[in-house]
Protein backbone atom coordinates (compact mmCIF):
# COMPACT_ATOMS: atom_id res chain seq x y z
CA UNK A 1 0.00 0.00 0.00
CA UNK A 2 2.81 2.65 0.91
CA UNK A 3 4.93 1.68 -1.72
CA UNK A 4 1.95 1.90 -4.31
CA UNK A 5 0.77 4.79 -3.67
CA UNK A 6 -2.39 3.44 -2.68
CA UNK A 7 -3.09 1.75 -6.10
CA UNK A 8 -3.43 -2.08 -6.77
CA UNK A 9 -1.13 -2.24 -4.09
CA UNK A 10 -4.54 -1.85 -1.61
CA UNK A 11 -6.33 -4.82 -3.21
CA UNK A 12 -3.05 -7.11 -2.86
CA UNK A 13 -2.97 -6.21 0.67
CA UNK A 14 -7.13 -6.32 1.24
CA UNK A 15 -6.67 -9.56 -0.07
CA UNK A 16 -4.06 -10.97 2.42
CA UNK A 17 -6.79 -9.61 4.88
CA UNK A 18 -9.44 -11.98 3.91
CA UNK A 19 -7.26 -14.88 3.36
CA UNK A 20 -6.07 -15.04 6.44
CA UNK A 21 -9.16 -13.87 8.19
CA UNK A 22 -11.29 -16.88 6.33
CA UNK A 23 -8.41 -19.15 7.34
CA UNK A 24 -8.67 -18.56 10.92
CA UNK A 25 -12.50 -18.60 11.68
CA UNK A 26 -12.50 -21.74 9.49
CA UNK A 27 -10.23 -23.21 11.77
CA UNK A 28 -11.33 -21.74 14.62
CA UNK A 29 -15.49 -23.43 13.67
CA UNK A 30 -16.76 -19.80 13.42
CA UNK A 31 -19.26 -19.25 10.40
CA UNK A 32 -20.19 -15.54 9.41
CA UNK A 33 -23.48 -14.30 9.72
CA UNK A 34 -25.93 -13.86 7.17
CA UNK A 35 -26.19 -10.07 8.11
CA UNK A 36 -22.53 -9.95 7.08
CA UNK A 37 -23.48 -10.08 3.30
CA UNK A 38 -24.45 -6.45 2.35
CA UNK A 39 -20.91 -5.66 4.69
CA UNK A 40 -18.92 -8.03 2.37
CA UNK A 41 -20.54 -6.60 -0.66
CA UNK A 42 -19.67 -2.71 0.49
CA UNK A 43 -15.74 -3.74 1.28
CA UNK A 44 -15.40 -5.26 -2.39
CA UNK A 45 -17.27 -1.80 -3.85
CA UNK A 46 -14.83 0.30 -1.98
CA UNK A 47 -11.56 -1.08 -3.31
CA UNK A 48 -12.28 -1.18 -6.95
CA UNK A 49 -11.81 2.64 -7.42
CA UNK A 50 -8.16 2.12 -5.91
CA UNK A 51 -7.57 0.15 -9.23
CA UNK A 52 -9.64 2.32 -11.31
CA UNK A 53 -8.05 6.03 -11.53
CA UNK A 54 -4.93 7.28 -10.11
CA UNK A 55 -4.72 8.21 -6.47
CA UNK A 56 -5.55 12.09 -5.22
CA UNK A 57 -5.35 13.95 -1.77
CA UNK A 58 -8.49 12.54 -1.08
CA UNK A 59 -7.78 8.97 -1.17
CA UNK A 60 -5.81 8.75 1.78
CA UNK A 61 -9.15 9.76 3.70
CA UNK A 62 -10.89 6.82 1.16
CA UNK A 63 -7.90 4.53 2.35
CA UNK A 64 -8.73 5.38 6.10
CA UNK A 65 -12.34 4.64 5.89
CA UNK A 66 -12.13 1.25 3.91
CA UNK A 67 -9.61 0.26 6.89
CA UNK A 68 -12.19 0.75 9.01
CA UNK A 69 -15.12 -0.99 7.45
CA UNK A 70 -12.52 -3.99 7.35
CA UNK A 71 -12.50 -3.74 11.00
CA UNK A 72 -16.16 -3.47 11.46
CA UNK A 73 -16.64 -6.19 8.71
CA UNK A 74 -14.73 -8.98 10.28
CA UNK A 75 -16.26 -7.75 13.74
CA UNK A 76 -19.33 -8.70 12.08
CA UNK A 77 -18.26 -11.78 10.62
CA UNK A 78 -16.78 -12.91 14.05
CA UNK A 79 -20.15 -12.88 15.54
CA UNK A 80 -19.44 -9.93 18.01
CA UNK A 81 -22.16 -7.29 17.33
CA UNK A 82 -24.40 -6.25 19.94
CA UNK A 83 -27.80 -4.47 20.13
CA UNK A 84 -26.22 -1.14 19.68
CA UNK A 85 -24.65 0.01 16.31
CA UNK A 86 -23.03 2.87 18.23
CA UNK A 87 -21.15 0.92 20.57
CA UNK A 88 -20.42 -1.32 17.60
CA UNK A 89 -18.91 1.19 16.02
CA UNK A 90 -17.25 2.83 18.88
CA UNK A 91 -15.49 -0.55 19.81
CA UNK A 92 -14.62 -1.35 15.99
CA UNK A 93 -12.72 2.20 15.83
CA UNK A 94 -10.59 1.95 19.25
CA UNK A 95 -10.56 -0.20 22.12
CA UNK A 96 -11.47 -3.32 20.08
CA UNK A 97 -8.18 -3.54 18.08
CA UNK A 98 -5.93 -2.08 20.71
CA UNK A 99 -7.54 -4.01 24.10
CA UNK A 100 -7.02 -6.75 22.16
CA UNK A 101 -2.91 -6.71 21.23
CA UNK A 102 -1.20 -8.85 23.89
CA UNK A 103 -3.47 -12.02 23.11
CA UNK A 104 -0.73 -11.76 19.93
CA UNK A 105 1.82 -12.30 22.70
CA UNK A 106 -0.17 -14.58 24.99
CA UNK A 107 -0.34 -16.82 21.67
CA UNK A 108 3.65 -16.38 20.27
CA UNK A 109 4.43 -17.45 23.97
CA UNK A 110 2.47 -20.80 24.18
CA UNK A 111 3.47 -21.78 20.99
CA UNK A 112 7.11 -21.80 21.68
CA UNK A 113 6.15 -23.69 24.99
CA UNK A 114 5.29 -26.51 22.57
CA UNK A 115 7.95 -28.28 20.70
CA UNK A 116 7.24 -27.52 17.09
CA UNK A 117 6.87 -23.87 18.88
CA UNK A 118 10.40 -24.27 20.10
CA UNK A 119 11.80 -25.59 16.44
CA UNK A 120 10.50 -22.64 14.94
CA UNK A 121 11.35 -20.59 17.64
CA UNK A 122 15.00 -21.69 17.45
CA UNK A 123 14.96 -21.58 13.37
CA UNK A 124 14.19 -18.01 13.68
CA UNK A 125 16.70 -17.01 16.49
CA UNK A 126 19.65 -18.73 14.04
CA UNK A 127 18.73 -16.90 11.50
CA UNK A 128 18.47 -13.59 12.71
CA UNK A 129 21.88 -14.29 14.30
CA UNK A 130 23.21 -15.85 10.70
CA UNK A 131 22.35 -12.16 9.30
CA UNK A 132 24.58 -10.72 12.02
CA UNK A 133 27.07 -12.94 11.43
CA UNK A 134 27.30 -12.46 7.40
CA UNK A 135 26.86 -8.86 7.47
CA UNK A 136 29.96 -8.59 9.47
CA UNK A 137 31.79 -11.20 7.58
CA UNK A 138 30.83 -9.84 4.23
CA UNK A 139 32.29 -6.23 5.26
CA UNK A 140 35.77 -7.91 6.16
CA UNK A 141 35.94 -9.88 2.77
CA UNK A 142 34.91 -6.47 0.57
CA UNK A 143 37.59 -4.56 2.56
CA UNK A 144 40.20 -7.87 2.15
CA UNK A 145 39.21 -8.81 -2.13
CA UNK A 146 38.80 -6.08 -4.99
CA UNK A 147 36.86 -8.94 -7.09
CA UNK A 148 34.49 -9.73 -4.30
CA UNK A 149 33.68 -6.30 -3.44
CA UNK A 150 33.00 -5.50 -7.17
CA UNK A 151 30.61 -8.31 -7.48
CA UNK A 152 28.85 -6.48 -4.53
CA UNK A 153 28.93 -3.86 -5.95
CA UNK A 154 26.90 -4.95 -9.35
CA UNK A 155 23.91 -6.77 -7.01
CA UNK A 156 23.44 -3.55 -4.33
CA UNK A 157 22.19 -1.65 -7.22
CA UNK A 158 19.53 -4.25 -7.83
CA UNK A 159 18.77 -7.08 -5.99
CA UNK A 160 19.71 -6.45 -3.01
CA UNK A 161 18.22 -2.33 -3.02
CA UNK A 162 14.72 -4.32 -3.51
CA UNK A 163 15.05 -6.30 -0.96
CA UNK A 164 16.01 -4.02 1.80
CA UNK A 165 12.69 -2.55 0.69
CA UNK A 166 10.77 -5.32 1.08
CA UNK A 167 12.16 -5.75 4.65
CA UNK A 168 11.23 -2.79 5.12
CA UNK A 169 7.76 -3.13 4.44
CA UNK A 170 7.81 -6.17 6.11
CA UNK A 171 8.66 -4.65 9.76
CA UNK A 172 6.38 -1.66 8.99
CA UNK A 173 3.98 -4.47 8.47
CA UNK A 174 4.68 -6.07 12.30
CA UNK A 175 2.31 -3.94 14.36
CA UNK A 176 -0.72 -4.38 11.85
CA UNK A 177 0.01 -8.17 12.43
CA UNK A 178 -0.34 -8.08 15.80
CA UNK A 179 -3.37 -6.13 16.17
CA UNK A 180 -4.84 -7.82 13.33
CA UNK A 181 -4.08 -11.39 15.19
CA UNK A 182 -5.04 -10.16 18.71
CA UNK A 183 -8.61 -9.02 16.98
CA UNK A 184 -9.02 -12.59 15.29
CA UNK A 185 -7.95 -14.67 18.49
CA UNK A 186 -10.04 -12.59 20.77
CA UNK A 187 -12.97 -13.12 17.97
CA UNK A 188 -12.64 -16.25 18.59
CA UNK A 189 -13.22 -16.46 22.11
CA UNK A 190 -15.56 -13.88 22.27
CA UNK A 191 -14.21 -10.77 23.83
CA UNK A 192 -15.20 -7.97 20.91
CA UNK A 193 -17.95 -5.91 22.85
CA UNK A 194 -16.22 -5.76 26.36
CA UNK A 195 -14.78 -2.44 26.23
CA UNK A 196 -17.76 -0.26 25.52
CA UNK A 197 -21.15 -1.29 27.00
CA UNK A 198 -24.84 -0.82 25.62
CA UNK A 199 -27.61 0.93 27.82
CA UNK A 200 -30.72 1.79 27.03
CA UNK A 201 -32.04 4.90 25.75
CA UNK A 202 -33.23 6.52 29.21
CA UNK A 203 -30.48 5.67 31.00
CA UNK A 204 -28.83 8.23 29.22
CA UNK A 205 -31.32 11.19 29.87
CA UNK A 206 -30.06 12.35 33.24
CA UNK A 207 -30.43 16.27 32.56
CA UNK A 208 -33.96 17.53 33.99
CA UNK A 209 -35.95 19.17 30.83
CA UNK A 210 -35.90 22.48 32.81
CA UNK A 211 -32.27 22.81 31.10
CA UNK A 212 -33.44 22.82 27.77
CA UNK A 213 -35.42 25.93 28.44
CA UNK A 214 -32.68 27.45 29.71
CA UNK A 215 -30.08 26.58 27.03
CA UNK A 216 -31.74 26.72 23.99
CA UNK A 217 -34.26 29.98 24.45
CA UNK A 218 -31.02 32.25 24.54
CA UNK A 219 -29.57 30.56 21.45
CA UNK A 220 -33.20 31.41 19.66
CA UNK A 221 -32.42 34.41 20.33
CA UNK A 222 -29.43 34.77 18.98
CA UNK A 223 -29.92 33.26 15.81
CA UNK A 224 -32.77 35.26 15.12
CA UNK A 225 -30.47 38.47 16.15
CA UNK A 226 -27.83 37.43 13.64
CA UNK A 227 -30.26 36.46 10.48
CA UNK A 228 -31.96 39.81 10.70
CA UNK A 229 -28.99 41.11 11.63
CA UNK A 230 -26.71 39.91 8.64
CA UNK A 231 -29.48 38.83 6.24
CA UNK A 232 -28.22 40.86 3.34
CA UNK A 233 -24.79 39.10 4.07
CA UNK A 234 -25.84 35.84 4.03
CA UNK A 235 -28.53 35.76 1.28
CA UNK A 236 -27.33 38.06 -1.28
CA UNK A 237 -25.50 35.43 -3.30
CA UNK A 238 -28.94 33.86 -4.23
CA UNK A 239 -29.51 36.75 -5.84
CA UNK A 240 -25.61 36.39 -7.54
CA UNK A 241 -24.78 39.71 -5.41
CA UNK A 242 -21.36 40.29 -3.93
CA UNK A 243 -21.37 41.87 -0.69
CA UNK A 244 -18.98 45.17 -0.89
CA UNK A 245 -14.99 44.41 -0.17
CA UNK A 246 -15.27 41.13 -0.96
CA UNK A 247 -13.84 38.41 -3.52
CA UNK A 248 -14.93 35.25 -4.80
CA UNK A 249 -12.60 33.55 -3.05
CA UNK A 250 -12.72 35.33 -0.17
CA UNK A 251 -16.78 35.68 -0.03
CA UNK A 252 -16.74 31.52 -0.97
CA UNK A 253 -14.31 30.82 1.86
CA UNK A 254 -15.54 32.70 4.65
CA UNK A 255 -18.86 31.13 3.64
CA UNK A 256 -17.73 28.16 4.17
CA UNK A 257 -16.07 28.24 7.33
CA UNK A 258 -19.42 29.77 8.60
CA UNK A 259 -20.94 26.59 7.56
CA UNK A 260 -18.65 24.27 9.46
CA UNK A 261 -19.03 25.85 12.72
CA UNK A 262 -22.20 27.28 12.84
CA UNK A 263 -23.12 23.40 11.67
CA UNK A 264 -20.66 21.70 13.98
CA UNK A 265 -22.37 24.05 17.07
CA UNK A 266 -26.12 22.84 15.78
CA UNK A 267 -24.98 19.05 15.57
CA UNK A 268 -23.64 19.08 19.26
CA UNK A 269 -26.70 20.58 20.57
CA UNK A 270 -28.63 18.04 19.11
CA UNK A 271 -26.90 15.48 20.48
CA UNK A 272 -26.97 17.03 23.50
CA UNK A 273 -31.15 17.79 23.45
CA UNK A 274 -32.10 14.46 22.26
CA UNK A 275 -29.10 11.72 24.30
CA UNK A 276 -29.01 13.55 27.53
CA UNK A 277 -31.80 15.83 28.20
CA UNK A 278 -34.85 14.21 29.70
CA UNK A 279 -38.70 13.75 28.22
CA UNK A 280 -40.98 16.82 28.01
CA UNK A 281 -44.39 15.63 28.66
CA UNK A 282 -47.01 17.80 27.22
CA UNK A 283 -44.63 20.21 25.38
CA UNK A 284 -43.57 20.15 22.43
CA UNK A 285 -40.44 22.52 22.90
CA UNK A 286 -38.23 19.53 22.12
CA UNK A 287 -39.73 18.67 18.52
CA UNK A 288 -39.90 22.69 18.12
CA UNK A 289 -36.10 22.77 19.00
CA UNK A 290 -34.95 20.21 16.60
CA UNK A 291 -36.73 21.56 13.48
CA UNK A 292 -35.30 25.34 14.40
CA UNK A 293 -32.24 24.02 14.44
CA UNK A 294 -32.62 21.94 11.87
CA UNK A 295 -34.18 24.68 9.28
CA UNK A 296 -31.55 27.27 10.47
CA UNK A 297 -28.69 24.61 9.77
CA UNK A 298 -30.51 23.66 6.14
CA UNK A 299 -30.74 27.44 5.30
CA UNK A 300 -26.97 28.58 5.97
CA UNK A 301 -26.13 24.96 4.30
CA UNK A 302 -27.75 26.43 1.45
CA UNK A 303 -26.31 29.70 1.42
CA UNK A 304 -22.88 28.15 1.04
CA UNK A 305 -23.15 25.78 -1.53
CA UNK A 306 -24.66 28.98 -3.58
CA UNK A 307 -21.38 30.77 -2.74
CA UNK A 308 -19.31 27.87 -3.50
CA UNK A 309 -21.33 27.40 -7.03
CA UNK A 310 -20.78 31.70 -6.95
CA UNK A 311 -16.99 30.60 -6.92
CA UNK A 312 -16.59 27.90 -9.59
CA UNK A 313 -18.45 29.91 -12.36
CA UNK A 314 -15.96 32.19 -11.70
CA UNK A 315 -12.63 30.30 -11.08
CA UNK A 316 -13.06 27.15 -12.27
CA UNK A 317 -13.52 23.80 -10.60
CA UNK A 318 -10.55 22.41 -7.92
CA UNK A 319 -10.48 18.99 -5.83
CA UNK A 320 -11.27 20.91 -2.94
CA UNK A 321 -14.30 22.92 -3.80
CA UNK A 322 -15.22 19.40 -5.27
CA UNK A 323 -15.25 18.02 -1.98
CA UNK A 324 -16.58 20.95 -0.13
CA UNK A 325 -19.54 20.71 -2.14
CA UNK A 326 -20.07 17.52 -1.83
CA UNK A 327 -19.42 17.85 2.09
CA UNK A 328 -22.00 20.64 2.27
CA UNK A 329 -24.71 18.87 0.30
CA UNK A 330 -23.87 15.83 2.80
CA UNK A 331 -24.84 17.57 5.39
CA UNK A 332 -27.84 18.95 4.02
CA UNK A 333 -29.24 15.12 3.70
CA UNK A 334 -28.40 14.68 7.44
CA UNK A 335 -30.12 17.59 8.60
CA UNK A 336 -33.03 16.76 6.25
CA UNK A 337 -33.41 12.80 8.23
CA UNK A 338 -32.60 14.23 11.34
CA UNK A 339 -36.00 16.97 10.88
CA UNK A 340 -38.18 13.80 9.52
CA UNK A 341 -37.07 11.60 12.51
CA UNK A 342 -38.86 13.78 14.72
CA UNK A 343 -42.16 13.50 12.65
CA UNK A 344 -41.53 9.95 11.75
CA UNK A 345 -41.16 7.72 15.49
CA UNK A 346 -40.65 4.55 12.75
CA UNK A 347 -36.98 5.73 11.28
CA UNK A 348 -34.26 4.18 12.65
CA UNK A 349 -31.63 7.20 12.88
CA UNK A 350 -28.56 5.79 13.71
CA UNK A 351 -29.22 3.20 11.09
CA UNK A 352 -30.37 5.35 8.08
CA UNK A 353 -27.52 8.01 8.68
CA UNK A 354 -24.98 4.99 8.74
CA UNK A 355 -25.89 3.49 5.73
CA UNK A 356 -26.75 7.06 3.91
CA UNK A 357 -23.18 7.93 4.87
CA UNK A 358 -21.58 4.79 3.78
CA UNK A 359 -23.27 4.94 0.46
CA UNK A 360 -22.07 8.68 0.08
CA UNK A 361 -18.08 7.73 1.04
CA UNK A 362 -18.51 4.81 -1.38
CA UNK A 363 -20.15 6.30 -4.09
CA UNK A 364 -17.44 9.32 -4.15
CA UNK A 365 -14.80 7.03 -4.39
CA UNK A 366 -15.97 6.10 -7.72
CA UNK A 367 -15.84 9.60 -9.04
CA UNK A 368 -12.39 10.38 -10.57
CA UNK A 369 -11.95 14.52 -9.10
CA UNK A 370 -8.94 14.85 -11.27
CA UNK A 371 -10.24 14.09 -14.76
CA UNK A 372 -13.31 15.92 -14.03
CA UNK A 373 -11.90 18.75 -12.75
CA UNK A 374 -9.56 19.12 -15.84
CA UNK A 375 -12.63 17.85 -17.98
CA UNK A 376 -14.97 20.92 -17.00
CA UNK A 377 -11.92 23.26 -16.25
CA UNK A 378 -10.80 23.34 -20.23
CA UNK A 379 -14.29 23.29 -20.92
CA UNK A 380 -14.93 26.53 -19.31
CA UNK A 381 -11.49 28.05 -20.65
CA UNK A 382 -12.34 26.57 -24.09
CA UNK A 383 -16.16 28.25 -23.72
CA UNK A 384 -14.50 31.01 -22.59
CA UNK A 385 -16.17 31.08 -18.95
CA UNK A 386 -13.31 31.46 -17.16
CA UNK A 387 -10.11 32.96 -18.21
CA UNK A 388 -7.18 30.76 -17.91
CA UNK A 389 -6.34 27.24 -17.51
CA UNK A 390 -4.41 27.19 -14.38
CA UNK A 391 -1.32 24.62 -15.35
CA UNK A 392 0.03 25.36 -11.68
CA UNK A 393 -2.53 23.05 -10.54
CA UNK A 394 -3.07 20.47 -12.77
CA UNK A 395 0.95 20.22 -13.34
CA UNK A 396 0.53 18.91 -9.91
CA UNK A 397 -2.65 16.61 -9.63
CA UNK A 398 -2.19 12.57 -10.80
CA UNK A 399 -2.15 10.56 -14.06
CA UNK A 400 -5.92 11.22 -14.39
CA UNK A 401 -5.49 14.68 -15.47
CA UNK A 402 -2.79 13.73 -18.17
CA UNK A 403 -4.90 13.68 -21.68
CA UNK A 404 -7.00 16.69 -20.60
CA UNK A 405 -3.35 18.37 -20.30
CA UNK A 406 -2.74 17.37 -23.58
CA UNK A 407 -5.59 18.38 -25.65
CA UNK A 408 -4.91 22.14 -23.66
CA UNK A 409 -0.82 21.83 -25.27
CA UNK A 410 -2.89 21.01 -28.57
CA UNK A 411 -5.32 23.80 -28.37
CA UNK A 412 -2.81 26.58 -27.68
CA UNK A 413 -1.59 25.29 -31.22
CA UNK A 414 2.36 25.26 -30.45
CA UNK A 415 3.64 23.27 -27.09
CA UNK A 416 7.06 25.00 -25.63
CA UNK A 417 10.16 23.04 -24.47
CA UNK A 418 8.83 23.52 -20.71
CA UNK A 419 5.31 21.81 -21.86
CA UNK A 420 7.11 18.58 -23.54
CA UNK A 421 9.22 18.22 -20.66
CA UNK A 422 5.64 17.82 -18.53
CA UNK A 423 4.80 15.34 -21.00
CA UNK A 424 7.81 13.56 -20.70
CA UNK A 425 7.68 13.56 -17.11
CA UNK A 426 4.48 12.47 -16.59
CA UNK A 427 5.14 9.80 -19.54
CA UNK A 428 7.84 7.97 -17.30
CA UNK A 429 5.47 8.56 -14.51
CA UNK A 430 2.46 6.67 -15.73
CA UNK A 431 5.02 4.05 -17.12
CA UNK A 432 6.67 3.65 -13.66
CA UNK A 433 3.07 2.96 -12.60
CA UNK A 434 2.04 0.76 -15.34
CA UNK A 435 4.62 -1.49 -14.85
CA UNK A 436 4.47 -2.05 -10.87
CA UNK A 437 2.78 -4.43 -9.27
CA UNK A 438 1.03 -2.18 -6.16
CA UNK A 439 0.99 1.08 -7.84
CA UNK A 440 -1.05 -0.71 -11.14
CA UNK A 441 -4.14 1.64 -12.08
CA UNK A 442 -5.92 1.80 -15.26
CA UNK A 443 -5.86 5.72 -15.32
CA UNK A 444 -2.34 5.38 -15.32
CA UNK A 445 -2.44 2.88 -18.55
CA UNK A 446 -4.74 5.72 -19.91
CA UNK A 447 -2.13 8.46 -19.71
CA UNK A 448 0.30 6.24 -20.96
CA UNK A 449 -1.43 5.75 -24.18
CA UNK A 450 -2.05 9.41 -24.22
CA UNK A 451 1.71 10.41 -23.96
CA UNK A 452 3.40 8.22 -26.14
CA UNK A 453 0.43 9.14 -28.88
CA UNK A 454 1.20 12.85 -28.19
CA UNK A 455 4.93 12.42 -28.37
CA UNK A 456 4.59 10.36 -31.95
CA UNK A 457 2.42 13.45 -33.52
Amino acid sequence: VLNGKMASGVLIFEAGIYVVAFIYMKLAGLKPPKSSVWLSLAVIAMNLPFILYSPTGARVIYFMFLFFLNSFHIYTLLGLRSESMVCDVINTAAPWPLVNMGKYFIALSESFKRKKGKTIGAGICGLILSLVAVSVIGGLLIEADQAFAEITMILKGTSLDEIKIHILYFIFGVPFSIIAYGMLMSGRLGHGTKPVKYKEKEQTKILPFAFAYTFFIPVFILYLIYILSQGAYLFSVFSSLLPYGFSYSGYARRGFFELCAIVTINASMLVLLNTFVKEDKGTSFRKFTNVFLCLISELLIATAIAKMVMYVDFYGLSVKRFYTTLFMATLAVVFFIILLSGFVKKINLVKILALFLTTVIILSSYVDVDKLTAWYNLKAYTEERIEEFDMDMFMNMSDSATPYIIDYFKSKGSATNEDYLNIENRYHRAKNNVKSLTGFNFSSLEALKATEAYCLE
